[in-house]
């Protein structure tokens, strides 16, 4: 036989090292093991032995196989929160998932789980009865953007509150005000969610404004990018005090820019004492991408202090010199490949203590979870590295799951 091995359990990668292998016939006495030693680490989910021969039986068997791990990390499922996320009444389903503890402490190993307050935004969310034996759905009502309130720090559905509206004219959402018509007669612009962080008793969610066109192939477009802003009052939300910050001059989002459109909001990562980072600089990094010609998604990055977060005008963008500035004709990449919803977080353990990591959908829509490092927030980011491959997911639209805009949730 020979050995293959495979992140995904699709495409298969044979350890050429080792050639074919022949295991001893059994005699139905107890055996020594027949131990394989692999001349460099191998990282895998999957392993496959690809038979040749078996001393000419028709059938082969195996009474054991076991696998040494070695040093470095693994991902698998977290089925406990994808359960949290899986209703039958009311709040039934969304995409776009960002979340925020409302102290703003990202990063506090000492804090006890029971005090935290973890806020979710969702972009189009589905309001539905499902039925859980045939997981038909009826009553379906779909907001472009909803909200929770989970207590506790656990994935304990007694504990999470979903706040949306209960029709089109109710409120508890974010939505432009006053109301843009869209290019297309007969609907309205509306607001895709980004990253959602705190200041201080504000909490802001980034709303990526979006508009209703004709010509393709998912009938909508960006089309600018806004800052809602709640109080935090009591340790909560107040949804009556939404407040939306326009980007009149075009400065979050421009669709004209000299090297690409450009969008922001979509991570932040606050490198602040308050948000209980290592070494804070004292600023808010907000993260977007820049559609270049002919090359995809690339990863930019800007900076503002919490006090100019809604002064637009004083942020600082980082140019390819290096440089930060208020000019944006010339943004630094930092990854490529990326999707428009990412995330980036400081590693507070073990060998890559007090670096940064990023992690997205590689390529925006497909099964492949990315990683890469990099010594500071605003560094490029190098060796990237598969995390994860949802081998279940069936990326074809309408005939089965589909996975897109992932990302990391230190927050939880």
């Amino acid at each position: 036989f020979r050995l293959q091995y495979s992140d995904n359990g699709g495409t298969w990668s044979t350890v050429t090292a080792l050639g074919t292998l022949t295991l001893p016939k059994g005699t139905g006495e107890a055996l020594s093991p027949y131990v394989i030693e692999l001349e460099e680490p191998i990282r895998a989910r999957y392993f496959q032995l690809e038979q040749y021969s078996n001393y000419g039986g028709e059938e082969i068997g195996l009474s054991e196989v076991r696998f040494e791990i070695g040093e470095g990390w693994y991902a698998d499922d977290a089925n406990d929160w994808t359960a949290l996320l899986s209703n039958y009444n009311g709040w039934s389903g969304a995409d776009g998932i960002y979340t925020v503890n409302l102290d703003g402490k990202d990063y506090d190993s000492d804090r006890d789980p029971a005090d935290k307050s973890t806020f979710f935004v969702f972009s189009d969310s589905i309001i539905s009865t499902v039925n859980p034996a045939t997981d038909i759905r009826s009553g379906v009502y779909m907001p472009n953007n909803t909200s929770a309130i989970l207590t506790g720090g656990v994935a304990d559905s007694q504990n999470i509150s979903f706040v949306y509206p209960e029709n089109e004219s109710g409120a508890a959402n974010i939505r432009p005000n006053p109301v843009e018509p869209a290019s297309t007669p007969g609907y309205n612009k509306y607001y895709w969610l980004g990253d959602t962080f705190v200041v201080g008793d504000k909490l802001y969610v980034f709303a990526l404004k979006i508009d209703h066109v004709t010509g393709s192939a998912f009938s909508f477009a960006q089309v600018g990018v806004d800052l809602a802003r709640y109080n935090i009052v009591n340790g909560t939300v107040d949804y009556d005090s939404l407040t939306i910050i326009k980007d009149e001059n075009s400065i979050l989002c421009d669709l004209n820019a000299a090297g690409g459109k450009y969008y922001f909001g979509g991570a932040v990562y606050e490198n602040t004492e308050a948000a209980g980072v290592i070494n804070p600089d004292g600023y808010y990094y907000i993260y977007g991408y820049q559609d270049t010609a002919n090359s995809g998604r690339k990863l930019v990055v800007a900076r503002v202090l919490p006090e100019n977060i809604e002064k637009f005008d004083q942020w600082e963008f980082l140019s390819a010199s290096g440089s930060w500035s208020k000019d944006t004709s010339n943004l630094k990449f930092l990854a490529d490949d990326i999707a428009p919803e990412v995330s980036v977080s400081q590693i507070t353990t073990g060998e890559y203590k007090g670096k940064y990591v990023f992690v997205n959908t590689h390529y925006t829509t497909g099964t492949t979870l990315k990683i890469s490092i990099s010594d500071s927030p605003y560094g490029v980011f190098t060796n990237k590295t598969t995390l994860f491959d949802h081998d279940t997911v069936n990326t074809i639209p309408g005939s089965g799951n589909n996975s897109y805009n992932a990302k990391a949730h230190p927050a939880l």
